[in-house]
């Protein structure tokens, strides 16, 4: 019996939000990213990579891998004991990637590599650090206050010459119509 495809896009939406809410140490555009990267291998559209979406996904990374190896990192990954990668255990190999020490020729490296993140800075490995990544972030809001404080000044200080511009026209016009 097929499903609803209403019911299927209201699901993959809360998968979605939860994947957000979930990580929030990861910036939501790596996140975006990396679900665009899970979509695009995501070739059937089930949510889950099988055996098939991770071999090609790693022939594209130029690393091929024995079914042996990809069972290897199923075996990392995969929490649910499915056989397949979800969204969220996908994510979990960009965590993995970010938190160990692995060999540049690792898969688990290669494959969080595929996104074009430098996994350093999108994994919290620390407290320290997640908390230095929120105080950028309130930085660069402080930052953007700042800017919209000094935008409110400056269309302040136009509209006060503007004004003063028209007063000035105001009694340059009465003075020429006392005159005449």
């Amino acid at each position: 019996m097929a499903e609803d495809p209403i019911e299927t896009k209201i699901k993959e939406r809360r998968c979605t939000a939860d994947v957000y809410s979930e990580n929030p140490d990861i910036s939501r555009k790596h996140l975006d990213e990396i679900i665009r990267k899970f979509d695009e291998f995501d070739l059937d559209k089930n949510g889950q990579l099988d055996l098939r979406e991770l071999t090609l996904l790693f022939e594209k990374l130029k690393a091929p891998q024995t079914v042996t190896g990809l069972k290897q990192i199923l075996k990392r990954v995969d929490e649910d004991g499915d056989n397949q990668v979800n969204l969220k255990e996908f994510i979990k190999i960009f965590r993995i990637a970010a938190s160990e020490n692995l060999d540049a020729d690792s898969p688990l490296k290669q494959l969080a590599s595929l996104t074009e993140i430098d996994v350093s800075a999108v994994g919290v490995k620390s407290a320290a650090n997640f908390f230095e990544a929120q105080s950028r972030k309130h930085s660069n809001a402080d930052d953007l206050a700042a800017q919209i404080e000094k935008e409110r000044a400056e269309r302040k200080q136009e509209q006060l010459r503007k004004q003063q511009a028209r007063e000035k026209m105001a009694a340059i016009k009465n003075k020429f119509e006392q005159s005449t």
